[in-house]
């Protein structure tokens, strides 16, 4: 079959789409009492804000272009995050999780999972690798339906494994099994729609 060919008239198509909560990490006294403190010692101060380097790693002799790992260290960088940070207290301190939309999709012998999510590469491999010998072709699209930020591995939460998409904001506020949960439930869900 060519990729541009049309369906069969005959052609299986199943959907099945449900919202999960999945819990936001946990916001200690510590964590509030910190960035509180970050942003009285930053309050009413002006920050120069530079451009970011395209790909977040390389340097430039330019001064007004850092790298995305620089930009974390910059006292602008604490500062909005830890504002970020009360802001996520404030949100989820009375229901500590997020509505996660998922999405499955059975086009006769392709399937498609679809997440709001941005997932690390592991997690796609992980769904594609489950399929792989019932299916033709396995998709996992993401950003679908909304968005609730990166999912990360676990390995990637361990001190100086990971890089940005671990540090606790809104871009990144899953708890650590997120992955796992997504991953879970998305084989439940193609599970089901074989039942109908």
């Amino acid at each position: 079959m060519k990729s541009d060919e049309p369906l069969d008239e005959g052609t299986l198509i199943k959907t099945l789409y449900r919202e999960i909560k999945i819990p936001v990490r946990t916001i200690t006294a510590e964590m509030i009492r910190e960035a509180e403190e970050t942003r009285k010692q930053h309050e009413g101060k002006r920050f120069e804000v530079k451009n970011v380097s395209n790909y977040g790693v390389e340097s430039y002799r330019d001064t007004k272009v850092i790298s995305a790992n620089r930009l974390l260290e910059t006292d602008f960088w604490k500062n909005a995050a830890a504002g970020e940070l009360l802001k996520l207290y404030d949100r989820y301190r009375d229901d500590n999780h997020e509505t996660v939309p998922l999405s499955v999709v059975r086009l006769g012998d392709i399937f498609i999972a679809t997440v709001p999510t941005e997932l690390f590469v592991e997690f796609s491999i992980e769904i594609k690798a489950m399929f792989k010998n019932k299916y033709r072709g396995v998709l996992v699209v993401e950003l679908a339906n909304g968005w609730v930020g990166y999912v990360p591995t676990k390995k990637a939460f361990v001190p100086e494994k990971g890089g940005y998409e671990v540090q606790f904001l809104n871009s990144s506020k899953l708890c650590e099994d997120a992955g796992d949960i997504i991953v879970k439930e998305i084989v439940e869900m193609e599970r089901e729609i074989e039942q109908v």
